[in-house]
């Protein structure tokens, strides 16, 4: 899904795949989104900064009350594998 897409509820144990472009461009970068067992939502960020953690304040849905922003760099700035890391 896109960044304006994600839904406003994830089943427990479940995942999405997020790009955070809007659905109208041509898309960017790819992360996860897993909604765990303990309530906990997880997104996963290959190459986690700032503007992503803004971006994503914005678009999160109020309903996912717990939000944990997994910070750790696996990917290269020069790199385009992200998606390859979401799954």
């Amino acid at each position: 899904v896109s960044i304006d897409e994600i839904p406003s509820e994830i089943e427990k144990d479940n995942f999405v795949i997020c790009n955070l472009s809007p659905k109208n461009s041509s898309g960017t970068h790819w992360i996860c989104i897993h909604h765990n067992h303990q309530d906990l939502y997880e997104v996963f960020d290959s190459l986690p900064c700032k503007e992503t953690e803004n971006l994503l304040k914005r678009h999160i849905p109020h309903s996912f009350k717990h939000v944990l922003l997994c910070k750790t760099q696996l990917q290269k700035y020069s790199s385009s594998n992200c998606g390859h890391f979401c799954g």
